[in-house]
């Protein structure tokens, strides 16, 4: 879910109209885009409700892109596609802190 709410806003260049394309609500963009941004320990975006990349959210994009690309691959044809709805994203962990 996290990672097609921010392909969701980079492709559509906001929070609002990647919430109309995805079916989600803008809050629940919000929510995904801070949650994934916490768990990868960086900003994403400059600013919270434009789909401008950071340095570090133009370097995840083609890394976001290949996850969802392999995720859908691995449904195999005849398998309904999974929304961003059906993840329970409290169940993932966060990666440990950095040792530096």
């Amino acid at each position: 879910m996290w990672l097609e709410a921010f392909l969701a806003v980079v492709e559509h260049g906001s929070h609002n109209e990647a919430a109309k394309r995805t079916g989600c609500s803008q809050s629940t963009i919000s929510r995904y885009l801070f949650e994934l941004q916490d768990w990868l320990r960086r900003p994403l975006f400059v600013s919270n409700y434009l789909g401008e990349l950071t340095d570090d959210g133009i370097a995840f994009r083609e890394t976001a892109q290949k996850v969802v690309a392999l995720l859908e691959e691995s449904r195999g044809p005849n398998r309904r596609k999974v929304s961003i709805k059906d993840i329970d994203m409290s169940k993932l962990r966060k990666p440990k802190a950095d040792a530096t």
